[in-house]
């Protein structure tokens, strides 16, 4: 069983359009998808958690010359000083313009190689392969490409859509049940900001009945989702920052967890973040109290963090918060569900809202 996901771009753009294969031992399968031979070399950069993911690839089997860089787990590697390495591996093994990167691993990996793709000599192509639940609905889709840099996550990236995305869902089963939990955090929020169906869907989930079929199909939506809000806004002018929802309060949350003991994950982040927008948004009246009470049920169903386990420096969170990318002129910008199955993008908040909701995950 093979799915495919077309995201189409609007017009004008150098690349119309790039699909999304999802399926179950497809990795060998590569070479059926893209034209490998219609680029001088390859170099795959792998996440050093995957080799076997990188073995099972038959790379020696393209026919065209193959390099390969094992990269560091841990979104700490997300810095320049990995970037740097990567580039001098790319001019080390004398890859050109018509090269072909391919990134395998999760998200952190995908928008490292992805943006070290984007800007080695101005732009060469590639081909996102992830391996981690997060990053097959979220990180792998749509272009978005980044680094971190000074303690703010991904402030420093490009907009560089990937030739194809190729979706192994056989991978999920080398996961821990934390990791695959904080990917259904992006899969939960698809659903939040767009489909009630979907939602309903997720609320009868059986955990314990996931077969290869079944991920293909949650997969398949969540990125069916994602890729309509691309297709509509690629450079997030204005309804992509949907996507943002729970991101705004949850970045902070991240950036500062990181530099303890106790760092949290991508999707644990992004399930806090949902909750404190969730928070202020029923404080204005938008999100009843039963809505808020049916986001905290379908979080805590999938083992998401609902409040915060240790204290938080509040206006730590508060000076990252305030230089988010989404901001202008000085104004927090947050996406807001106000409806569920429905997110209004560019809601301007008040430091006092941000400083409540994050109180609201200690209480």
């Amino acid at each position: 069983m093979v799915e495919t996901v077309t995201l189409a771009l609007p017009q004008p753009t150098e690349q119309q359009a790039y699909q999304i294969i999802i399926g179950s031992g497809i990795l060998g399968e590569l070479a059926s998808y893209i034209d490998l031979k219609a680029y001088s070399k390859v170099h795959v950069l792998y996440d050093a958690n995957v080799k076997a993911s990188f073995d099972q690839m038959n790379h020696t089997g393209w026919g065209i010359p193959v390099s390969s860089s094992a990269i560091a787990s841990g979104e700490s590697a997300k810095s320049f000083i990995t970037l740097e390495q990567i580039l001098q591996e790319f001019s080390a093994n004398t890859l050109d313009r018509h090269s072909l990167i391919i990134n395998l691993g999760g998200g952190m990996l995908g928008d490292l190689g992805g943006f070290a793709a984007s800007i080695y000599m101005r732009g060469i192509s590639f081909v996102q392969i992830p391996t981690t639940l997060l990053a097959q609905v979220d990180a792998s889709v749509g272009g978005k490409v980044a680094v971190n840099f000074n303690g703010i996550k991904n402030l420093i990236g490009s907009f560089q859509q990937p030739k194809l995305v190729l979706i192994d869902v056989s991978t999920l089963s080398t996961l821990p049940e934390r990791e695959l939990n904080s990917g259904f955090a992006e899969i939960i929020k698809h659903a939040l900001i767009s489909d009630v169906d979907f939602i309903n869907i997720l609320a009868k989930l059986d955990r314990a009945r996931l077969t290869n079929e079944t991920w293909i199909s949650l997969i398949k939506k969540s990125c069916q989702i994602k890729a309509s809000v691309v297709t509509q806004d690629p450079h997030e002018k204005g309804i992509r920052k949907i996507l943002n929802f729970g991101h705004t309060i949850g970045h902070a949350i991240e950036s500062i967890a990181a530099k303890t003991n106790t760092p949290l994950l991508h999707g644990e982040c992004v399930a806090l973040g949902m909750m404190a927008e969730a928070q202020i948004a029923q404080l204005r009246g938008s999100l009843s109290r039963s809505d808020v009470a049916q986001i905290k049920e379908l979080l805590l169903r999938f083992n998401l963090p609902i409040k915060l386990a240790n204290p938080l420096d509040t206006e730590e969170a508060l000076r990252i918060i305030t230089h988010d990318k989404k901001n202008s002129a000085g104004i927090i910008l947050c996406a807001l569900v106000e409806k569920l199955g429905s997110c209004t993008p560019s809601v301007a908040i008040s430091e006092s809202e941000v400083r409540d909701s994050l109180q609201s995950l200690v209480q």
